[in-house]
């Protein structure tokens, strides 16, 4: 701690007085924005996981697939999901997404299910949201074989333009 006759020692000379808190309050301020920016305003990413099962079918030229998905949000704000595709990579025509169809309350298919029409959700900050969905060709006529594919997620989301890559993986064929 300084005395008052340096502190007046000082101020006679003309000399700015120095201490560590004059030279530290910049980096405190850059830590601290930061910091508040990190917890709160990053929109950070959505993060999903490959699916360990699946339903199809394909009755006369429209197949349907049917994901668990689960949606994980790594920030603290959330997230606006409008609308979700699948493509087949590698195939003749990626060009050819498949869209979100339904929305089923589970995997497996049961008489009494009631489908949901696609709609816009949030997914919470640092938070999961999981959807069973269901996604079929735009046109008929491509019946997926009995191999392995590469496919990717696709989620346009409210606050970018365009369709996002959220995760790319080989469906695990049902046995």
């Amino acid at each position: 701690m300084l005395s008052m006759c340096t502190y007046a020692c000082c101020l006679r000379k003309g000399r700015p007085l120095r201490s560590p808190s004059r030279r530290l309050w910049p980096v405190v301020l850059v830590f601290t924005v930061a910091t508040f920016w990190w917890l709160n305003a990053g929109q950070d990413r959505l993060r999903s996981f490959a699916p360990q099962s699946l339903a199809a079918a394909a009755p006369q030229h429209l197949t349907v697939l049917r994901l668990p998905i689960v949606f994980y949000k790594t920030g603290a704000k959330p997230i606006i999901v409008q609308d979700l595709q699948i493509r087949f990579l590698g195939e003749l025509d990626p060009a050819l997404p498949w869209s979100w169809r339904n929305s089923w309350p589970q995997l497996r298919p049961m008489e009494d299910d009631k489908a949901s029409m696609p709609a816009v959700f949030a997914v919470a900050g640092r938070s999961t949201e999981q959807l069973f969905i269901e996604f079929g060709p735009r046109t008929p006529g491509f019946v997926p074989e009995m191999r392995d594919y590469r496919v990717r997620l696709e989620a346009r989301l409210g606050h970018r333009g365009g369709w996002r890559p959220v995760l790319t993986f080989t469906p695990v064929p049902p046995t």
